[in-house]
């Protein structure tokens, strides 16, 4: 398939579908300098624009961490959450008085995390935490790894920083059945 977007410097960029776990990807993956311009004019410029919070996503984005999370959930837990965003997670996890820290490229909301009470780790998946080896008990991947040049490079980056009963909560796309990527049950997802 060939699609556009604004954002990519190519006019066309092709799209490839994985034909066993539907996987879906641009094809071929984009270069370093693309990828920094692209983060920073979406996510640095047009998304949550002013300020802007869509509150329905982040009710029903908190509904499904809880409804994961909570029996794993105690007191005092290191929390690192990749491409924490506009927030909505690190509030729920100072409720339940742990420790947030987080991963954000983007400077502006890097900033909103740690005025909000965050701590800022690093802006890319890919720095050097080698100080943070196993100290994460929750670590939170949610619509990234889709988005990363190396994902199988952040995932064992990610997996030296967890901690030896920790867990990842890790979301992505439903590319099988994209239909079904809003509004899934969260319990049927943990039972597989």
């Amino acid at each position: 398939l060939t699609f556009y977007s604004q954002y990519i410097s190519k006019l066309f960029k092709k799209i490839a579908i994985c034909n066993d776990c539907f996987h879906v990807q641009i094809y071929p993956l984009f270069n370093d300098v693309e990828y920094e311009k692209i983060n920073n004019e979406f996510f640095g410029g047009k998304y949550m624009v002013a300020n802007q919070t869509n509150t329905k996503n982040n009710f029903d984005k908190i509904n499904r961490i809880d409804n994961y999370l909570s029996p794993y959930l105690d007191k005092e837990m290191d929390v690192l959450d990749v491409g924490g965003g506009e927030t909505w997670a690190l509030q729920f996890f100072l409720k339940q008085e742990c420790s947030y820290n987080a991963i954000e490229m983007v400077p502006r909301l890097a900033k909103l995390i740690e005025e909000q009470g965050g701590n800022i780790i690093g802006e890319s998946i890919y720095d050097d935490y080698s100080k943070y080896e196993n100290s994460f008990d929750i670590i939170i991947l949610r619509h990234v790894l889709e988005h990363l040049i190396y994902p199988k490079k952040a995932l064992l980056q990610l997996k030296k920083l967890l901690s030896t009963n920790g867990i990842i909560y890790l979301v992505v796309p439903n590319g099988a059945e994209p239909t079904k990527n809003k509004g899934y049950n969260v319990k049927d997802i943990s039972k597989k």
